[in-house]
């Protein structure tokens, strides 16, 4: 592959008093001159030299030679000369103005890329639960941009988490240039950097990106290793792994890594180690790797610790100004009475000072591993520092507190066994467990115009909330004609179900949705009627979700809520097919009688201390797809033959847990809840009947103005 790039100026600019000859001689010396003074260079595939034809940049073509380190990129613009006479101006054009187009991010609009995009080639040509497409996607997806497997054949299942692309092409040679369009035709715009291998490569994810890092995207490079064709008498870069000076790669010949090859000083300098032949193979590299990782952050954090101790005495508050731990930001600093950090007290059984309404909880769950963790990193860290003497006893007192500069804070008094001596050593110590770096996690792509279907449950004390609902969804969704369904669940006790035919308690409003039917043409409003003991989420989706294809987006609701057009949106943002479920924790108003008792219709609903509360017990409203659904119950329904105990929210949730998918939980500001106590079934489990209780108490009103009532009730003197 060869290239010519020509630089010469050629006169443009023409004078009617000089002689044409000199202006001629000119320009036949200029290009002359310029042929002799460029070179043809050959490119091989490697870092030596490179040739690229852009795209989309101006760079016509661009040449870098072995003595140009940095390299230059040269441009040439296009150039129509204008002749400017006195007597004659140029006539302006009149050019209709295009409407401007703005592109949806700001990153578009500045031309920014993501840094690199990563294809893989399956060598087995199948991608599946036991490839080592999976053991790549686990160790590599974390660290770059963007990862996609190209393969010959359509696998029965794409295993989770993995984006497969398959050409029917089987030639090796025709399924590259596949790839290579591919990738061109969706994604040649958007990245700086491009990488394709096969997945029998184990690739250090740490060094390629400290390897891209340092590699200026100014420039077009073309690495790999070289390959000669005879026949075609061209040079090409092969599609496995590169071994010039810079791109290392080490050949593990198909063998599991023993101890000594782990060693190795040229696999710690490798990029890239091949062939490997086993997922075990994959996930011993990258433990070997990561730990190596680990090891230096630990002693760039030690040396950073040191340099801090020695610049400190020539501060202001010399080596005493010195926070711990080292290198941490100090303690936050409260403004007031109101914001300071309460410490809990915590024991090996209980937690106290948790909450105020519950002084003393038992220790269970992520509150228990997290005492054990620091009670065993405690011991540990005494044991470095006094030669291993001690064995653990007791925990007799444990404080801790969250720190939103700092982090997790915990003091510990210890009882030690000494070894070698009947006696116990008590010991204190004070742990931080520091917060890590903020991460942005990638989330797929959605839009604000899916259709939410509204699943509303309706019970004979709905009746009259019911109307107030519809009426709000017809002002929000109806006359905005919003993309919503809203479908009502008639829900009907066994005694109600006898005499539906001869009296319908719900005939007044199935008649109400009717009406609203022919008041606003082609709006939908079905609706179904279901029979149950136990009202629960289970029985409401049960009967909906055979009737909605499984891309169907859900929203189960109460008509309680105070629906907007803002909180739709974001339920449309939260809930994604296949990653996400959404359960919004609403904004639950106060007993209007307790916040203001002398007007209780002037109450506003705007997010204050004053008129709610952000309610944490509270499941009953979710947002979910349809699949998600069907696939959360499938899996449900393996690990829990029985579901006749399920019944409560709370169970509902919990199904969602057991599926691979994200669970956003989170308040929101959007979706209000209107006043009125909630019905806690106690024939359901005792958690739930707790929470619900808890609910209830909550949400009646501020300690304020529970205590303003009962002065103005006269109970309190």
């Amino acid at each position: 592959m060869t290239a010519l790039f020509i630089r010469g100026t050629i006169p443009c600019c023409f004078s009617r008093v000089r002689p044409i000859i000199p202006i001629a001689m000119g320009m036949c010396l200029g290009i002359t001159l310029s042929l002799l003074c460029s070179p043809l260079l050959d490119t091989n595939c490697g870092l030596d030299s490179f040739v690229h034809i852009g795209r989309s940049r101006k760079t016509t073509a661009y040449v870098a030679n072995p003595e140009e380190k940095s390299g230059f990129s040269y441009a040439q613009d296009d150039f129509e000369p204008v002749l400017m006479t006195q007597n004659k101006p140029p006539e302006k054009k009149t050019v209709e103005n295009p409407r401007l187009v703005r592109t949806r991010y700001i990153s578009s609009e500045l031309g920014i890329k993501e840094q690199l995009f990563v294809a893989v080639v399956a060598s087995k040509q199948l991608v599946n639960e036991n490839s080592l497409s999976v053991a790549l996607n686990k160790t590599l997806a974390h660290y770059v941009s963007k990862l996609i497997y190209f393969t010959n054949i359509q696998p029965a299942t794409t295993p989770s988490g993995l984006t497969v692309v398959t050409f029917p092409d089987t030639r090796p040679i025709t399924q590259m240039f596949h790839t290579w369009k591919y990738i061109y035709d969706h994604y040649g715009n958007d990245y700086d950097w491009f990488l394709m291998m096969q997945d029998d490569t184990y690739v250090y994810g740490e060094q390629l990106m400290y390897f891209i890092s340092h590699m200026s995207t100014g420039r077009d490079a073309y690495m790999g290793q070289s390959q000669h064709d005879a026949d075609l008498d061209i040079t090409y870069c092969q599609s496995e792994p590169g071994n010039d000076s810079v791109f290392r790669s080490y050949n593990l010949h198909h063998k599991r890594p023993s101890d000594e090859t782990l060693m190795d000083e040229d696999l710690k300098k490798a990029l890239t180690i091949y062939p490997v032949s086993e997922q075990q193979t994959v996930y011993l590299l990258h433990k070997h790797f990561s730990e190596i990782e680990l090891n230096k952050t630990y002693a760039q954090i030690e040396d950073l610790q040191i340099s801090i101790m020695n610049v400190s005495k020539f501060l202001p508050g010399g080596e005493e100004s010195l926070t711990w731990p080292i290198g941490y930001p100090s303690s936050y600093k409260p403004k007031s009475r109101f914001d300071v950090i309460v410490w809990e007290y915590f024991t090996e059984t209980h937690i106290y000072g948790s909450t105020e309404n519950d002084p003393k909880l038992p220790l269970i769950g992520a509150d228990k591993l997290d005492v054990d963790e620091i009670i065993s990193t405690a011991v540990e860290k005494f044991n470095q520092k006094y030669d291993h003497i001690f064995t653990y006893h007791s925990l007799v007192n444990g404080y801790r507190r969250f720190d939103p500069v700092r982090g997790m804070e915990y003091t510990l008094d210890l009882a030690l066994n000494k070894k070698g001596e009947n006696k116990i050593i008590h010991k204190r110590c004070h742990l931080l467990r520091p917060l890590s770096k903020v991460e942005i996690i990638p989330m797929p792509y959605v839009t604000e115009n899916s259709r939410v279907n509204i699943v509303l449950p309706v019970q004979i004390h709905d009746r009259e909330r019911f109307t107030s609902f519809i009426e709000s969804y017809a002002q929000v969704c109806l006359e905005t004609h919003d993309n919503t369904v809203l479908m009502t669940v008639f829900v009907y006790q066994p005694a109600h179900a006898k005499d539906m035919k001869e009296n319908d308690i719900f005939q007044d409003l199935k008649s109400l949705l009717g009406y609203y039917e022919k008041k606003y043409p082609g709006s939908q409003l079905p609706w179904v009627s279901i029979q149950t003991n136990i009202p629960s989420p289970f029985a409401v989706m049960e009967v909906v979700s055979p009737k909605f294809p499984e891309n169907s987006l859900f929203f189960l609701a109460s008509v309680d809520l105070e629906l907007s057009m803002e909180f739709l949106n974001r339920c449309r943002m939260n809930s994604i097919q296949t990653w996400q479920v959404y359960f919004p924790m609403p904004f639950a108003l106060f007993d209007p009688t307790i916040v203001n008792t002398k007007s209780p219709q002037s109450v506003k609903t705007d997010v204050s201390k004053d008129n709610g509360h952000f309610d944490i017990y509270m499941y009953d409203y979710a947002g979910f797809y349809n699949a998600d659904y069907n696939n959360a119950m499938a899996l449900w329904k393996e690990k829990h033959p029985n579901l006749d105990h399920m019944h409560s929210d709370t169970d509902f949730y919990n199904m969602f847990l057991n599926l691979k998918v994200h669970v956003f939980r989170a308040v929101e500001p959007s979706l209000k809840r209107k006043y009125r106590p909630r019905v806690c079934n106690p024939v359901l489990s005792e958690d739930y009947y707790r929470r619900c209780q808890q609910s209830n108490s909550e949400g009646i009103g501020s300690r304020s103005q529970l205590a303003n009532y009962l002065f103005e009730q006269g109970v309190l003197t």
